[in-house]
Protein backbone atom coordinates (compact mmCIF):
# COMPACT_ATOMS: atom_id res chain seq x y z
CA UNK A 1 0.00 0.00 0.00
CA UNK A 2 2.78 2.53 0.23
CA UNK A 3 6.26 2.56 -1.04
CA UNK A 4 8.10 0.78 2.08
CA UNK A 5 9.19 -3.03 1.40
CA UNK A 6 6.82 -5.38 1.61
CA UNK A 7 8.35 -8.88 3.01
CA UNK A 8 6.94 -11.11 0.35
CA UNK A 9 7.64 -8.95 -2.73
CA UNK A 10 11.06 -10.19 -3.13
CA UNK A 11 10.23 -13.75 -3.71
CA UNK A 12 9.10 -13.22 -7.66
CA UNK A 13 11.93 -13.13 -9.92
CA UNK A 14 13.56 -16.10 -7.89
CA UNK A 15 13.21 -18.46 -10.35
CA UNK A 16 10.93 -20.84 -8.59
CA UNK A 17 7.49 -21.39 -9.82
CA UNK A 18 4.57 -19.46 -8.60
CA UNK A 19 3.14 -21.99 -6.34
CA UNK A 20 6.09 -22.36 -4.66
CA UNK A 21 6.69 -18.19 -3.41
CA UNK A 22 2.73 -18.37 -2.81
CA UNK A 23 3.06 -21.40 -0.30
CA UNK A 24 5.91 -19.63 1.06
CA UNK A 25 3.74 -16.20 1.63
CA UNK A 26 1.41 -18.15 3.35
CA UNK A 27 3.48 -19.82 5.94
CA UNK A 28 5.53 -16.69 6.88
CA UNK A 29 1.95 -15.52 7.67
CA UNK A 30 0.47 -18.93 9.40
CA UNK A 31 3.88 -18.98 11.04
CA UNK A 32 3.62 -15.01 12.52
CA UNK A 33 0.18 -14.78 13.17
CA UNK A 34 -1.80 -17.12 15.46
CA UNK A 35 -5.19 -15.69 14.42
CA UNK A 36 -5.00 -16.40 11.37
CA UNK A 37 -3.11 -20.19 11.45
CA UNK A 38 -6.25 -20.90 13.42
CA UNK A 39 -8.63 -19.52 10.53
CA UNK A 40 -6.64 -21.54 8.23
CA UNK A 41 -6.87 -25.14 10.30
CA UNK A 42 -10.53 -24.58 10.84
CA UNK A 43 -10.54 -24.88 6.89
CA UNK A 44 -8.48 -27.63 6.35
CA UNK A 45 -8.81 -29.99 9.28
CA UNK A 46 -11.65 -32.23 8.98
CA UNK A 47 -13.59 -32.43 12.51
CA UNK A 48 -13.75 -36.50 12.19
CA UNK A 49 -9.77 -35.95 12.44
CA UNK A 50 -9.23 -33.52 14.55
CA UNK A 51 -12.21 -31.08 16.90
CA UNK A 52 -10.09 -27.45 16.63
CA UNK A 53 -12.85 -25.16 18.72
CA UNK A 54 -10.70 -22.45 20.74
CA UNK A 55 -10.05 -25.02 23.47
CA UNK A 56 -8.77 -27.85 21.13
CA UNK A 57 -6.97 -24.84 19.38
CA UNK A 58 -5.19 -23.17 22.12
CA UNK A 59 -4.13 -27.28 23.80
CA UNK A 60 -2.34 -27.87 20.68
CA UNK A 61 1.49 -28.04 21.29
CA UNK A 62 3.82 -25.43 19.42
CA UNK A 63 3.78 -25.08 16.04
CA UNK A 64 6.87 -26.00 13.47
CA UNK A 65 6.82 -24.86 9.96
CA UNK A 66 9.05 -26.61 6.99
CA UNK A 67 9.00 -25.86 3.44
CA UNK A 68 10.28 -28.12 0.96
CA UNK A 69 10.55 -31.13 3.53
CA UNK A 70 12.16 -33.25 1.05
CA UNK A 71 13.81 -36.64 1.87
CA UNK A 72 13.83 -35.48 5.82
CA UNK A 73 12.03 -37.99 7.66
CA UNK A 74 8.62 -36.23 8.98
CA UNK A 75 8.14 -36.82 12.34
CA UNK A 76 5.03 -38.90 13.70
CA UNK A 77 1.50 -37.42 14.56
CA UNK A 78 -1.83 -38.78 15.67
CA UNK A 79 -3.74 -36.33 13.20
CA UNK A 80 -2.26 -36.13 9.72
CA UNK A 81 -4.06 -33.82 7.16
CA UNK A 82 -3.63 -32.93 3.24
CA UNK A 83 -4.48 -29.55 2.93
CA UNK A 84 -4.54 -29.11 -1.41
CA UNK A 85 -4.34 -25.06 -1.79
CA UNK A 86 -5.83 -24.23 -5.51
CA UNK A 87 -7.40 -21.36 -7.90
CA UNK A 88 -10.90 -21.13 -6.90
CA UNK A 89 -11.82 -19.74 -10.31
CA UNK A 90 -10.78 -23.32 -12.12
CA UNK A 91 -13.34 -25.74 -9.86
CA UNK A 92 -11.28 -28.46 -8.31
CA UNK A 93 -13.22 -30.48 -5.92
CA UNK A 94 -12.61 -32.08 -2.73
CA UNK A 95 -13.12 -36.27 -3.22
CA UNK A 96 -14.89 -38.27 -0.67
CA UNK A 97 -11.98 -40.69 -0.30
CA UNK A 98 -8.58 -40.33 -1.32
CA UNK A 99 -6.71 -43.10 -3.70
CA UNK A 100 -4.41 -44.98 -3.54
CA UNK A 101 -0.97 -43.10 -2.38
CA UNK A 102 1.46 -42.60 -5.25
CA UNK A 103 4.80 -40.64 -6.02
CA UNK A 104 8.30 -39.65 -3.82
CA UNK A 105 7.56 -35.92 -4.27
CA UNK A 106 7.81 -33.91 -1.29
CA UNK A 107 4.88 -31.89 -0.16
CA UNK A 108 5.32 -28.01 -0.60
CA UNK A 109 5.56 -27.55 3.35
CA UNK A 110 4.49 -29.03 6.77
CA UNK A 111 2.80 -27.37 10.00
CA UNK A 112 3.72 -29.46 12.89
CA UNK A 113 2.10 -29.68 16.21
CA UNK A 114 4.19 -32.14 17.85
CA UNK A 115 2.88 -35.83 17.96
CA UNK A 116 -0.70 -33.95 17.80
CA UNK A 117 -1.52 -32.50 14.53
CA UNK A 118 0.48 -33.03 11.37
CA UNK A 119 -0.77 -30.53 8.39
CA UNK A 120 0.95 -31.43 4.53
CA UNK A 121 0.58 -28.89 2.41
CA UNK A 122 -0.01 -29.31 -1.70
CA UNK A 123 -0.64 -27.25 -4.46
CA UNK A 124 -2.55 -27.98 -7.89
CA UNK A 125 -0.96 -26.99 -11.29
CA UNK A 126 -3.67 -25.48 -13.41
CA UNK A 127 -6.37 -25.93 -11.14
CA UNK A 128 -5.92 -29.79 -10.81
CA UNK A 129 -5.01 -31.80 -7.64
CA UNK A 130 -3.31 -34.90 -8.25
CA UNK A 131 -5.07 -36.29 -5.16
CA UNK A 132 -2.95 -40.10 -5.22
CA UNK A 133 0.01 -37.41 -4.78
CA UNK A 134 -1.73 -36.06 -1.67
CA UNK A 135 -2.30 -39.71 -0.37
CA UNK A 136 1.44 -40.04 -0.94
CA UNK A 137 1.94 -37.09 1.22
CA UNK A 138 -0.01 -38.16 4.00
CA UNK A 139 1.83 -41.76 4.08
CA UNK A 140 5.00 -40.11 5.06
CA UNK A 141 4.24 -39.03 8.10
CA UNK A 142 4.27 -42.18 10.59
CA UNK A 143 1.45 -42.69 13.40
CA UNK A 144 3.22 -42.88 16.82
CA UNK A 145 4.64 -46.61 18.09
CA UNK A 146 1.32 -48.60 18.79
CA UNK A 147 -1.10 -45.93 17.63
CA UNK A 148 -3.69 -46.06 14.60
CA UNK A 149 -3.13 -42.90 12.72
CA UNK A 150 -6.09 -40.31 11.81
CA UNK A 151 -5.98 -39.21 8.39
CA UNK A 152 -8.03 -36.84 6.50
CA UNK A 153 -7.78 -34.33 3.59
CA UNK A 154 -9.40 -30.62 2.73
CA UNK A 155 -9.38 -28.48 0.11
CA UNK A 156 -8.59 -24.65 0.70
CA UNK A 157 -8.69 -21.91 -2.44
CA UNK A 158 -6.43 -19.10 -2.47
CA UNK A 159 -8.59 -16.64 -2.58
CA UNK A 160 -10.72 -17.75 0.46
CA UNK A 161 -7.24 -17.49 2.13
CA UNK A 162 -7.04 -13.85 0.34
CA UNK A 163 -10.34 -13.52 2.44
CA UNK A 164 -8.88 -14.76 5.60
CA UNK A 165 -6.14 -12.55 5.56
CA UNK A 166 -8.84 -9.25 4.44
CA UNK A 167 -11.01 -10.58 7.54
CA UNK A 168 -7.76 -10.30 9.67
CA UNK A 169 -7.56 -7.15 8.86
CA UNK A 170 -11.19 -6.08 9.40
CA UNK A 171 -10.70 -7.25 12.99
CA UNK A 172 -7.76 -5.44 13.52
CA UNK A 173 -10.05 -2.44 12.77
CA UNK A 174 -8.12 -2.09 9.49
CA UNK A 175 -5.62 -0.16 10.78
CA UNK A 176 -1.55 -1.67 9.21
CA UNK A 177 0.30 0.46 12.08
CA UNK A 178 -1.06 -0.11 15.19
CA UNK A 179 1.41 -0.83 17.92
CA UNK A 180 2.16 -4.35 19.84
CA UNK A 181 1.11 -7.94 18.35
CA UNK A 182 -1.93 -6.79 16.90
CA UNK A 183 -0.13 -4.10 14.54
CA UNK A 184 2.52 -6.64 13.52
CA UNK A 185 -0.46 -9.07 12.20
CA UNK A 186 -1.91 -6.53 10.44
CA UNK A 187 1.08 -5.58 8.55
CA UNK A 188 1.89 -9.09 7.40
CA UNK A 189 -2.02 -9.50 6.40
CA UNK A 190 -1.90 -6.11 4.44
CA UNK A 191 1.67 -7.38 2.82
CA UNK A 192 0.48 -10.74 1.66
CA UNK A 193 -2.80 -9.02 0.34
CA UNK A 194 -0.54 -6.60 -1.34
CA UNK A 195 1.66 -9.55 -2.83
CA UNK A 196 -1.21 -10.71 -4.26
CA UNK A 197 -2.79 -7.82 -5.84
CA UNK A 198 0.55 -6.96 -7.48
CA UNK A 199 1.76 -10.40 -8.51
CA UNK A 200 -1.09 -12.66 -8.40
CA UNK A 201 -4.49 -10.67 -9.13
CA UNK A 202 -6.91 -13.04 -9.84
CA UNK A 203 -6.37 -14.72 -6.56
CA UNK A 204 -6.70 -12.00 -4.70
CA UNK A 205 -10.14 -10.18 -3.04
CA UNK A 206 -12.21 -7.08 -4.25
CA UNK A 207 -10.62 -6.42 -7.58
CA UNK A 208 -12.84 -4.05 -7.94
CA UNK A 209 -15.66 -1.96 -6.09
CA UNK A 210 -18.53 -4.13 -7.76
CA UNK A 211 -16.80 -7.64 -5.79
CA UNK A 212 -16.74 -6.12 -2.48
CA UNK A 213 -19.86 -5.77 -0.18
CA UNK A 214 -21.02 -2.10 0.06
CA UNK A 215 -20.27 -1.59 3.66
CA UNK A 216 -17.84 1.11 4.02
CA UNK A 217 -16.01 -0.54 6.80
CA UNK A 218 -14.95 -3.11 4.97
CA UNK A 219 -11.13 -2.91 4.48
CA UNK A 220 -10.71 -4.12 0.38
CA UNK A 221 -12.55 -0.67 -0.21
CA UNK A 222 -9.50 1.38 1.67
CA UNK A 223 -7.67 -1.38 -0.33
CA UNK A 224 -9.30 -0.87 -3.73
CA UNK A 225 -8.96 3.51 -3.65
CA UNK A 226 -5.64 3.28 -3.11
CA UNK A 227 -5.22 0.83 -6.78
CA UNK A 228 -7.66 3.65 -8.26
CA UNK A 229 -5.68 6.46 -7.35
CA UNK A 230 -2.39 4.40 -8.49
CA UNK A 231 -4.10 4.20 -11.90
CA UNK A 232 -4.29 7.59 -12.19
CA UNK A 233 -0.53 7.68 -13.01
CA UNK A 234 0.43 10.40 -10.37
CA UNK A 235 3.02 9.03 -8.03
CA UNK A 236 2.66 6.53 -5.29
CA UNK A 237 -0.19 7.25 -2.75
CA UNK A 238 0.38 7.41 1.03
CA UNK A 239 -2.01 6.28 3.39
CA UNK A 240 -3.36 9.61 4.65
CA UNK A 241 -6.34 8.38 7.37
CA UNK A 242 -8.49 5.25 7.81
CA UNK A 243 -10.65 6.68 4.96
CA UNK A 244 -8.42 8.34 2.41
CA UNK A 245 -5.38 8.31 0.33
CA UNK A 246 -3.21 10.97 -0.86
CA UNK A 247 -1.14 12.00 -4.11
CA UNK A 248 1.10 14.98 -4.35
CA UNK A 249 0.36 17.25 -7.31
CA UNK A 250 2.56 17.76 -10.06
CA UNK A 251 5.17 20.19 -10.24
CA UNK A 252 4.09 23.73 -11.35
CA UNK A 253 0.62 23.75 -9.15
CA UNK A 254 0.45 26.50 -7.28
CA UNK A 255 -2.57 26.53 -5.18
CA UNK A 256 -3.01 22.81 -4.85
CA UNK A 257 -0.87 20.57 -2.97
CA UNK A 258 -2.10 17.62 -2.66
CA UNK A 259 -4.83 15.44 -4.42
CA UNK A 260 -7.07 13.10 -1.89
CA UNK A 261 -8.92 10.07 -2.77
CA UNK A 262 -11.66 9.55 0.10
CA UNK A 263 -13.66 6.36 1.13
CA UNK A 264 -17.35 6.54 2.24
CA UNK A 265 -15.57 6.75 5.60
CA UNK A 266 -14.91 10.62 5.45
CA UNK A 267 -16.11 13.54 7.19
CA UNK A 268 -20.27 13.13 6.06
CA UNK A 269 -20.60 9.75 6.62
CA UNK A 270 -24.15 9.65 5.84
CA UNK A 271 -23.15 11.22 2.76
CA UNK A 272 -21.49 7.23 1.87
CA UNK A 273 -19.64 8.73 -2.03
CA UNK A 274 -16.19 8.30 -3.29
CA UNK A 275 -15.20 11.81 -3.21
CA UNK A 276 -11.93 12.91 -4.73
CA UNK A 277 -10.59 16.43 -3.64
CA UNK A 278 -8.19 19.36 -3.11
CA UNK A 279 -7.64 21.57 -0.27
CA UNK A 280 -6.90 24.60 -2.40
CA UNK A 281 -4.98 27.31 -0.38
CA UNK A 282 -2.96 24.56 2.30
CA UNK A 283 -0.42 26.60 3.43
CA UNK A 284 -0.11 30.38 4.67
CA UNK A 285 1.49 30.86 1.34
CA UNK A 286 -1.13 29.57 -0.97
CA UNK A 287 -4.04 30.93 0.94
CA UNK A 288 -2.94 34.72 0.64
CA UNK A 289 -2.19 33.70 -2.89
CA UNK A 290 -5.82 32.06 -3.47
CA UNK A 291 -7.53 34.54 -2.41
CA UNK A 292 -5.39 37.55 -3.43
CA UNK A 293 -7.12 36.67 -6.84
CA UNK A 294 -11.03 36.45 -6.10
CA UNK A 295 -11.92 36.70 -9.75
CA UNK A 296 -9.91 34.03 -10.44
CA UNK A 297 -11.36 31.57 -8.11
CA UNK A 298 -14.55 32.88 -8.75
CA UNK A 299 -13.98 31.99 -12.73
CA UNK A 300 -12.34 28.71 -11.84
CA UNK A 301 -15.38 27.75 -9.60
CA UNK A 302 -17.73 28.77 -12.77
CA UNK A 303 -15.77 26.56 -15.08
CA UNK A 304 -15.92 23.47 -12.83
CA UNK A 305 -20.15 24.19 -12.32
CA UNK A 306 -20.18 24.38 -16.60
CA UNK A 307 -18.20 20.92 -17.23
CA UNK A 308 -19.13 18.83 -14.33
CA UNK A 309 -17.98 14.90 -13.80
CA UNK A 310 -20.90 13.19 -15.55
CA UNK A 311 -23.04 11.89 -12.40
CA UNK A 312 -20.76 13.29 -9.59
CA UNK A 313 -21.81 15.95 -7.49
CA UNK A 314 -19.69 19.07 -7.44
CA UNK A 315 -18.87 19.99 -3.41
CA UNK A 316 -17.18 23.36 -2.35
CA UNK A 317 -16.65 25.17 1.10
CA UNK A 318 -14.08 26.80 2.86
CA UNK A 319 -11.85 25.10 5.80
CA UNK A 320 -9.71 26.68 8.34
CA UNK A 321 -6.50 24.46 9.39
CA UNK A 322 -4.41 25.66 12.40
CA UNK A 323 -1.16 24.51 13.48
CA UNK A 324 0.97 25.73 16.72
CA UNK A 325 5.09 23.63 17.37
CA UNK A 326 4.46 21.51 14.28
CA UNK A 327 0.96 19.99 15.48
CA UNK A 328 -1.96 20.72 13.24
CA UNK A 329 -5.68 20.67 12.96
CA UNK A 330 -7.90 21.46 9.71
CA UNK A 331 -11.67 21.27 10.80
CA UNK A 332 -14.20 22.01 7.64
CA UNK A 333 -17.02 24.23 8.65
CA UNK A 334 -20.47 24.05 6.91
CA UNK A 335 -20.95 24.76 3.10
CA UNK A 336 -21.73 28.59 2.29
CA UNK A 337 -24.29 30.01 0.08
CA UNK A 338 -23.23 31.28 -3.11
CA UNK A 339 -23.71 35.07 -1.68
CA UNK A 340 -21.97 34.15 1.43
CA UNK A 341 -19.33 32.39 -0.76
CA UNK A 342 -19.10 35.68 -2.56
CA UNK A 343 -18.01 37.91 -0.04
CA UNK A 344 -14.84 35.28 0.46
CA UNK A 345 -13.38 36.72 -3.33
CA UNK A 346 -12.26 39.98 -2.32
CA UNK A 347 -8.65 39.36 -1.50
CA UNK A 348 -9.22 39.88 2.23
CA UNK A 349 -6.44 39.31 4.53
CA UNK A 350 -7.73 36.65 6.65
CA UNK A 351 -5.15 37.28 9.92
CA UNK A 352 -6.47 41.40 9.73
CA UNK A 353 -9.83 40.06 9.88
CA UNK A 354 -9.43 37.37 12.66
CA UNK A 355 -7.58 40.25 15.00
CA UNK A 356 -4.84 39.13 17.60
CA UNK A 357 -6.68 38.33 20.11
CA UNK A 358 -8.10 35.24 17.63
CA UNK A 359 -5.07 34.20 16.93
CA UNK A 360 -3.91 33.48 20.42
CA UNK A 361 -7.84 32.13 22.12
CA UNK A 362 -9.67 29.48 21.29
CA UNK A 363 -12.95 31.01 21.93
CA UNK A 364 -11.50 34.54 20.47
CA UNK A 365 -11.04 32.30 17.28
CA UNK A 366 -14.54 30.82 17.22
CA UNK A 367 -16.47 34.46 17.84
CA UNK A 368 -14.02 35.77 14.85
CA UNK A 369 -14.87 32.49 12.58
CA UNK A 370 -18.73 33.47 13.41
CA UNK A 371 -18.55 37.12 12.50
CA UNK A 372 -17.02 36.02 9.05
CA UNK A 373 -20.13 33.72 8.51
CA UNK A 374 -18.64 30.34 9.36
CA UNK A 375 -20.12 27.84 11.50
CA UNK A 376 -18.03 26.92 13.95
CA UNK A 377 -16.94 23.72 15.59
CA UNK A 378 -15.66 23.21 19.46
CA UNK A 379 -12.27 20.98 17.66
CA UNK A 380 -10.20 18.27 19.00
CA UNK A 381 -10.20 19.72 23.11
CA UNK A 382 -6.16 17.99 23.18
CA UNK A 383 -5.41 20.44 20.59
CA UNK A 384 -6.87 23.43 22.32
CA UNK A 385 -5.22 21.98 25.48
CA UNK A 386 -2.14 21.77 24.08
CA UNK A 387 -2.11 25.71 22.40
CA UNK A 388 -3.07 26.81 25.70
CA UNK A 389 -0.51 25.51 27.41
CA UNK A 390 2.47 26.93 24.24
CA UNK A 391 1.19 30.56 25.47
CA UNK A 392 1.94 31.34 21.96
CA UNK A 393 -0.25 32.92 18.40
CA UNK A 394 -0.89 30.21 15.49
CA UNK A 395 2.31 29.25 13.85
CA UNK A 396 0.15 28.47 10.65
CA UNK A 397 -3.45 29.51 10.22
CA UNK A 398 -5.03 29.11 6.56
CA UNK A 399 -8.28 29.59 5.40
CA UNK A 400 -8.43 28.00 1.97
CA UNK A 401 -11.02 26.18 -0.23
CA UNK A 402 -12.14 22.45 -0.25
CA UNK A 403 -13.24 21.51 -3.66
CA UNK A 404 -14.24 17.80 -4.67
CA UNK A 405 -16.22 15.77 -7.07
CA UNK A 406 -18.31 13.26 -5.11
CA UNK A 407 -19.54 10.36 -6.65
CA UNK A 408 -22.26 7.61 -5.14
CA UNK A 409 -20.94 4.89 -3.42
CA UNK A 410 -23.37 2.68 -5.61
CA UNK A 411 -22.91 4.01 -8.69
CA UNK A 412 -19.04 4.16 -7.90
CA UNK A 413 -19.17 0.17 -7.92
CA UNK A 414 -21.32 0.34 -11.06
CA UNK A 415 -18.28 1.72 -12.83
CA UNK A 416 -15.88 -0.02 -11.49
CA UNK A 417 -16.89 -2.84 -12.44
CA UNK A 418 -17.41 -1.60 -15.53
CA UNK A 419 -13.98 -0.34 -15.86
CA UNK A 420 -14.89 2.83 -16.24
CA UNK A 421 -14.45 4.35 -12.94
CA UNK A 422 -10.41 4.98 -13.29
CA UNK A 423 -11.02 7.53 -16.63
CA UNK A 424 -14.03 9.18 -15.12
CA UNK A 425 -11.42 9.93 -11.80
CA UNK A 426 -8.91 10.79 -14.39
CA UNK A 427 -11.18 13.19 -16.03
CA UNK A 428 -12.02 14.85 -12.40
CA UNK A 429 -8.57 15.38 -11.15
CA UNK A 430 -7.37 16.79 -14.79
CA UNK A 431 -10.17 19.05 -13.87
CA UNK A 432 -9.76 20.54 -10.54
CA UNK A 433 -5.55 20.67 -11.46
CA UNK A 434 -6.74 22.81 -14.46
CA UNK A 435 -9.00 25.35 -12.96
CA UNK A 436 -7.73 25.86 -9.51
CA UNK A 437 -4.08 24.54 -9.57
CA UNK A 438 -2.74 27.03 -11.69
CA UNK A 439 -4.80 30.25 -9.76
Amino acid sequence: MSSRLNLFAGSEGNGAPDEHNLVRALVLCLRSSPLMLKSFLEKVVPADVLSLDTLGFLDLPSPSFRLRAGSAATPPARAVVGAALVDGELGAKRPAHLPRPKGEAAPQAVVQFGEQLAVVVATGHDGAVDWAQVAGHLARVPAPEGEAPRRGHGLVTWQEIAALASSLLRFLHNEPFQQGAGGHEARLASDFLDYLEEFHPRLAPGRTLAEIPAGADDPRVARRVFRLLKALGMGEPEWHQSYAYKVEAPAGVKTLRNLFLLTPRDEEPLDHSLTLCGYAGDTVQQARALWSNGKGVSAALTALRAEPVPGARLRVRPYVKLAYRGRALATHWQRLSEAELGAWLQGKDFFKLLGRQARRDWPAMNKALGRLGLATEEGDAEFQKGFARSKRTWADLSIGLYVGFSLPFARARELDGEGRLVPLLGQAAGKLLRTLGGL
